[in-house]
């Protein structure tokens, strides 16, 4: 019998140069409100396991740029 596997979100971003230095301030705010630590990846994707958190990490990449949010679940370790 196979136990039922968690859903995570995938948030990934493309946001201009230009843009990018006020985006990572505010996403800091937002790892700090929702009590998210540890290094980013630098290939700007973000996994989470809060629907909550996702969109509010999508919604802050739309207003600098291009956000797709995916919703996963692993079904092999």
């Amino acid at each position: 019998m196979s136990q039922e596997k968690e859903t995570i979100f995938i948030i990934d971003w493309d946001i201009p140069a230009k843009k990018k230095r006020m985006f990572y301030y505010h996403l800091m705010k937002l790892k700090k409100k929702y009590g998210l630590f540890g290094n980013m990846s630098t290939m700007s994707v973000m996994v989470v396991d809060n629907v909550e958190v996702a969109r509010a990490v999508h919604n802050l990449a739309k207003e600098y740029g291009e956000s797709h949010l995916y919703e996963a679940k692993e079904i092999e370790e």
